[in-house]
């Protein structure tokens, strides 16, 4: 019978702590490059929604504040001003699909009409 070959040999093992290394070493140089971009998607997220909100652009504010949200979430934060941004999220998300139009847009058409049919026909639509 041939000799029975050894399932570890010192060179196998070696290679084995090799690779692992090797492997954990990219595992974690990709989770903190990852890391690192959702920081910087986070402040560049909440300056521009910010921005928007100041504007009154609440589509673009939202889709900001989602990006923002979800650097949150890779980012792992809790903290109050976390909280803060993911509270305004959520309220931004709720005005931009709750409705067919945006609010600030159903509220001028309410005023149009009213300015251009009187209130008397406004109030009757609610009777």
């Amino acid at each position: 019978p041939a000799p029975r070959t050894r399932l570890l040999t010192p060179f196998r093992a070696i290679l084995s702590g090799i690779i692992l290394i090797v492997g954990l070493t990219g595992y974690g140089i990709l989770h903190s490059r990852k890391m690192e971009q959702a920081s910087e998607t986070l402040k560049t997220a909440t300056q521009t929604g910010q921005e928007l909100l100041e504007q009154e652009d609440l589509i673009g504010a939202n889709a900001a504040y989602q990006k923002a949200f979800e650097a949150l979430t890779v980012l792992d934060r809790t903290d109050p001003a976390a909280n803060d941004i993911r509270q305004t999220s959520r309220e931004l998300l709720a005005i931009n699909t709750q409705a067919g139009s945006p609010l600030f847009e159903m509220a001028e058409e309410a005023v149009d009409q009213i300015k251009q049919s009187g209130l008397d026909s406004w109030k009757s639509l609610f009777d």
